[in-house]
């Protein structure tokens, strides 16, 4: 069967390759290579931070969605645990595939991946000396999409934040800052004053910190900010602890990237007529992508029903119940401000 994707993620690559093993045919279209699962993956935590980070976190709306930015905190709060162990789980599977592949996570000391874009090139690779593989470079829009659903039997739109925005779902921003900095003894991934930090793969002297969440940010990824924000942010992080902690002497780059999370912070697709556009892939779509494309390929392609929901069905579900929750906390709210006053 012939397959086309869209987009050279975390989701791309991996559901590209994955089809190619199982003898299928498959085109890749992509405006570029590097992708924003490239540029802010090279460093991903396996645990999550700790609720004594979050009032740290840069936090910025960019639009009023206020709605989806309380659910997804509350649902953060009542669903981390049964998160935590998904996402082990998720990991531990994601792991197993790669290495079926030959390949490995590199990690350092267990506590997060580091350059994951290795293995993607790698991948990628492999996948150019397979004549059923054929990539084509260009920028792809939704209506050249429709036309393309007549030439495979189904198609992928794996283009991340920006694929086309749903209620479910919501486009976080953030920041990769390179500084460097005098300090050999750090190499690991660890949560400080709301960033994350991680020793830079390619220069010693040089620390990685990202960080940030903005909700509702037009910006996919680019150097191109403002004067303005760009001294917000420096300030921002040279006041931290972690700057004389780590002897940082200056900021080298600054860029800013979003990503489109689900309100549960989980991807899911949705399927209409051959198209199927994977949402909410988030920061977890590089670790976990090679279990959750395998999952989605086995449910919409071989019909074999998965141990976990990522269609839309599983989204909803879960904003309605956050929606349930949402309502009863104002009703109470209400209830405890009248018995005060009244």
């Amino acid at each position: 069967m012939k397959y086309c994707i869209i987009g050279s993620g975390a989701f791309g690559i991996n559901l590209s390759y994955n089809l190619l093993k199982k003898g299928h045919y498959v085109t890749l279209i992509t405006n570029k290579f590097e992708s924003v699962s490239s540029i802010y993956a090279r460093g991903v935590p396996i645990t999550n931070p700790p609720l004594t980070w979050l009032p740290n976190m840069y936090f910025k709306m960019d639009n009023y969605n206020f709605i989806w930015t309380i659910m997804c905190f509350i649902l953060t709060l009542v669903n981390s645990l049964y998160y935590i162990k998904y996402k082990k789980f998720a990991i531990n599977k994601s792991k197993k595939i790669i290495e079926s592949y030959n390949l490995k996570y590199n990690t350092c000391n267990n506590k997060y991946f580091i350059n994951l874009p290795e293995i993607f090139n790698k991948m990628m690779i492999d996948m150019r000396k397979n004549n059923k593989f054929t990539i084509n470079i260009k920028n792809v829009s939704n209506d050249d999409i429709k036309k393309l659903s007549n030439k495979f039997d189904l198609i992928f739109d794996c283009r991340g934040s920006n694929v086309t925005k749903n209620y479910l779902c919501e486009n976080i921003g953030g920041y990769k800052l390179i500084i460097q900095a005098n300090n050999q003894k750090k190499k690991c991934f660890s949560y400080e004053d709301g960033w994350f930090i991680h020793s830079d793969i390619n220069n010693k002297n040089n620390i990685i910190v990202k960080g940030g969440f903005i909700v509702g940010s037009k910006v996919y990824d680019t150097k191109k900010l403002s004067d303005f924000e760009k001294n917000k942010i420096k300030k921002i992080v040279m006041n931290k602890p972690f700057w004389k902690k780590y002897n940082c002497k200056k900021i080298i780059d600054i860029r800013k990237g979003s990503r489109q999370y689900s309100v549960d912070l989980l991807p899911f697709y949705i399927k209409k007529n051959n198209i199927v556009t994977i949402h909410g892939g988030s920061a977890v779509g590089a670790i976990l992508s090679p279990y959750i494309s395998d999952c989605i390929i086995n449910e919409i392609i071989y019909k074999k029903k998965q141990s976990y929901d990522f269609s839309k069905n599983r989204a909803i579900k879960n904003y309605n119940y956050l929606l349930l929750h949402f309502i009863f906390i104002i009703i109470f709210i209400i209830y405890i401000f009248y018995k005060q006053y009244y």
